[in-house]
């Protein structure tokens, strides 16, 4: 790639301008993963874990102590 005192200003433009495109893809990235994380959270709360009542557990959950 040229150095940027070899690029016109339209060249430089347009880098900056594919520049703003990636950066703007990668938002949407960044949310997704919060969205991911606050779900990763949320699928480890169950009633031994949480305020939530023995009643909200699925039915997959295995009682703790029990047989």
């Amino acid at each position: 790639m040229p150095e940027p005192e070899e690029l016109s200003r339209a060249e430089l433009l347009a880098l900056l301008s594919a520049k703003d495109e990636q950066i703007d893809a990668l938002v949407p990235v960044g949310k997704l993963t919060a969205q991911v994380q606050a779900l990763v959270l949320k699928l480890g709360k169950d009633s031994a874990t949480s305020s939530k009542p023995p009643s909200s557990d699925g039915p997959d959950r295995r009682r703790r102590g029990g047989s």
